[in-house]
């Protein structure tokens, strides 16, 4: 599988169908908040729909990256749209802080466990 990720090379959608006209029986694995870095995710959903692999799920802000969503709203339109994909893969929730005043604030192991706990609630794919 080839993952898009947060920067240049291969964060773009062209930038990934170029390895995958090289590589046509690779899938990729869908890094949402990377797509959402560059603003390209529903342009990664309607591409890729059919050679998603496996999904990392996670929120950004700026340079910051694999936040917990901080907003139910975006996080509940984010999984209603890999829902419409009939999406069957994995998905890996990639969390590991939250932002907290502006700031970029790690978890312990016992609010990680219990932040997954509460986006896995909400995850009914």
């Amino acid at each position: 599988m080839i993952e898009n990720v947060s920067s240049a090379p291969f964060n773009s959608v062209d930038e990934i169908l170029q390895l995958l006209q090289k590589i046509p029986n690779a899938k990729i694995t869908l890094d949402i908040g990377h797509a959402n870095c560059n603003h390209e995710l529903e342009k990664f959903l309607n591409i890729f729909k059919n050679r998603i692999g496996h999904i990392h799920l996670h929120d950004n802000a700026g340079d910051y990256d694999h936040l917990f969503y901080a907003d139910k709203n975006k996080f509940e339109e984010i999984l209603t749209q890999i829902k419409l994909l009939n999406y069957d893969g994995t998905i890996l929730l990639e969390t590991f802080s939250i932002m907290q005043d502006g700031k970029n604030v790690s978890q312990e192991f016992l609010e990680i466990k219990d932040l997954h706990s509460g986006q896995l609630r909400m995850i009914r794919i």
